[in-house]
């Protein structure tokens, strides 16, 4: 089925609602989380101590960490995802398939999903001559793509017992804080690295 996108558009009209989505305290420690790791993986992409063969793969790797995190900080206020939820129903409601729109649920978190294993798999393979040193940003991009498929599953009401479960103890949130916890860990001991390099060379001249 060919997509009409002037009833996309016109079910973008009515859902989006330009507000801030985390108007409290914890939403915006998070969205300061995500920002000061955005800054940081910047400062990494222009400073990291990369080796000769891999500076350029670990420079475009922490240049796509920053617009992760990035959009993350972006997405914490605007609830995006909800935008998209409330975009699909309204196009459930105008075509007619409103009453099995949880199939559809299901196939774009299975989708989604796939998609995030896939993106990962490809970046551990892309980034192997590196792993170690960017292992920790790994991990918390990771993380906060399992987030994402929690929340893509949540929003979508797509709920099993065990992410009910999950879900109830908050488990989400901790995913959300290690992952940019992670991110923030790897950034700074990177740039740690860095200035003792930078120190190092310098006494070096100083002899």
């Amino acid at each position: 089925m060919p997509l009409d996108i002037d009833l996309i558009l016109s079910c973008l009209r009515q859902s989006w609602i330009l507000q801030v989505g985390n108007d409290h305290p914890l939403g915006w420690t998070i969205t300061a989380g995500y920002a000061t790791a955005a800054i940081l993986a910047v400062a990494v992409a222009l400073r990291g101590p990369f080796a000769d063969q891999s500076r350029a793969r670990e420079r475009l790797f922490w240049v796509l960490v920053a617009l992760f995190m990035a959009f993350m900080a972006i997405n914490k206020q605007l609830n995006l995802q909800t935008t998209l939820h409330d975009v699909g129903r309204c196009l459930a409601q105008a075509e007619g398939w409103y009453e099995t729109r949880g199939g559809v649920q299901r196939q774009f978190v299975l989708w989604l999903a796939g998609a995030l294993v896939l993106t990962a798999l490809a970046m551990l393979w892309w980034m192997r001559k590196a792993l170690l040193r960017n292992l920790p940003a790994l991990v918390g991009c990771a993380l906060l793509a399992v987030f994402i498929v929690v929340r893509a599953a949540d929003t979508a009401s797509v709920h099993r017992e065990a992410l009910r479960d999950f879900l109830e103890i908050g488990g989400h949130r901790w995913l959300e804080f290690a992952g940019i916890a992670f991110v923030l860990a790897g950034a700074m001991w990177i740039l740690r690295q860095g200035g003792h390099a930078r120190d190092l060379g310098a006494r070096r001249r100083a002899r």
